[in-house]
């Protein structure tokens, strides 16, 4: 069934467009040129509140991201699951967000179980 919801969403997938809903100023979900999609609230044409966001390159899962966003950045309270770029895990953030990285305390889960919590900055353990 996924598989079939994809072939016929590939013509709109093809130039990117707001499928269902306001993505403009409203909620609405968003398929992106490269089959990625945004679902969630949007301010002015950009994503804006709690956002539900999927990227996929080459076809492959490579990040998911549950959170708050601010005109497109990630800013605020989030979780964000990274993979290769064939597709396997690598870990999971969950955790505060500003200017679009790791910032403020989060906790880091690796993709063996090990966890790393602490205070963030630029994406880093810092403490």
């Amino acid at each position: 069934m996924k598989k079939l919801l994809l072939i016929l969403l590939m013509p709109v997938i093809g130039f990117g467009q707001c499928i269902k809903g306001d993505c403009e100023n409203g909620l609405g979900l968003y398929f992106w040129p490269d089959g990625s999609y945004t679902n969630g609230s949007w301010k002015h044409g950009s994503p804006h509140g709690i956002i539900q966001k999927i990227d996929v390159h080459e076809g492959k899962l490579i990040k998911s991201f549950e959170g708050e966003m601010e005109m497109g950045l990630v800013n605020g309270w989030g979780s964000e699951t990274l993979y290769d770029t064939k597709g396997n895990l690598l870990g999971t953030y969950v955790g505060n967000f500003e200017n679009g990285d790791y910032n403020g305390w989060g906790i880091w889960i690796h993709k063996d179980g090990r966890i790393e919590k602490g205070t963030y900055k630029d994406g880093k353990l810092i403490k």
